[in-house]
């Protein structure tokens, strides 16, 4: 069996309860509330390696209004078991199928060398890394959280904000002990960075 996902995390409840996000366990998982004036809630199940029980799961939608549920499991989830408890729940809510997660949810093993997971790479990232080392770009660790949502704004345009609301709280909650940013100079010029959790 596969560790615990992030976003059934203890830390991720509490970064999605800074979002003003509720946080309710039905049978051991977690399951996130956003409640609506007029319109009532919405609900989203992330990354969830089991899937709650109906007859538990749907007093608790009731009690809340939730009118939309988005639910993403775990990638191990056995999909017939997964389309089957849907389309029950598609009776009583309505199922949001647009994912709210980011497809960068990465597990590598870290044990093998270097030049070995080097190898593993696609050509496409193997040259990335190549003319990162020709241009002797700077990879370096950091605390500061401005510096990555300041960057990450920039490449992403006119509304990059949008790709940062609430980074900053997620990395109160996770560094230092579970979090690092690594930002990318060139000279003495940011030009890249993320955020690891």
């Amino acid at each position: 069996q596969s560790p615990m996902n992030l976003q059934q995390s203890s830390l991720y409840c509490q970064y999605i309860q800074a979002l003003r996000w509720m946080v309710v366990t039905v049978n051991g998982v977690h399951v996130f509330i956003r409640r609506f004036p007029i319109f009532g809630g919405l609900a989203k199940i992330q990354r969830s390696q089991k899937l709650p029980d109906l007859k538990k799961l749907l007093p608790v939608l009731r009690e809340y209004r939730v009118h939309a549920i988005a639910v993403e499991p775990e990638y191990t989830m056995d999909q017939t078991l997964f389309r089957k408890w849907c389309r029950t729940l598609s009776r009583h809510v309505r199922l949001n199928r647009t994912p709210f997660l980011p497809t960068k949810t990465l597990h590598i093993n870290l044990t093998p060398t270097e030049e070995t997971i080097f190898k593993k790479f696609s050509e496409a990232k193997r040259r990335a890394v190549r003319r990162a080392l020709k241009n002797n770009l700077q990879i370096c660790e950091s605390a500061n959280i401005q510096d990555l949502i300041h960057i990450k704004n920039k490449s992403t345009g006119f509304f990059g904000f949008i790709t940062t609301t609430g980074i900053d709280k997620l990395w109160n909650i996770f560094a230092p002990k579970h979090a690092a940013i690594l930002l990318a100079y060139s000279s003495s010029r940011i030009v890249g960075g993320l955020l690891l959790l």
